[in-house]
């Protein structure tokens, strides 16, 4: 049997966006953080346990769309079962998120390709 030290989940970037809702299509403001390949958003930058965690494995694509749903600029984050849209703040912030998520996207790829799965 082989023990494996966890590894400490690193905040890469957080902050405050705006996201819709999956079933009921309003946006609501959510406090994100992205760390060791999820994506995870809740309520406040306080609280724990989060609403709902993404895996970077289980996203395909990572775009920005200029506008949707009367919102100027956001992130489309797609994969095989929903398509997520969230918006940051501002432009310099979408950058950063968009950046910062498609490195995440590179390293997991890289990470689940090499060795299968967890």
């Amino acid at each position: 049997m082989v023990f494996r030290k966890p590894i400490a989940k690193e905040n890469i970037l957080e902050g405050w966006c705006w996201k819709q809702g999956g079933v009921v299509k309003n946006w609501k403001r959510r406090y994100f953080r992205l760390s060791n390949g999820e994506l995870s958003y809740y309520d406040t930058e306080h609280v724990k346990d989060p609403i709902r965690t993404i895996m970077m494995k289980h996203v395909k694509s990572v775009n920005i769309l200029q506008k949707y749903c009367q919102r100027p600029i956001l992130l489309e984050l797609k994969t095989d079962k929903r398509n997520f849209f969230i918006q940051p703040e501002d432009e310099k912030d979408l950058t950063k998120w968009k950046n910062a998520i498609e490195k995440c996207l590179s390293q997991s790829s890289r990470f689940y390709h090499r060795s299968g799965s967890l």
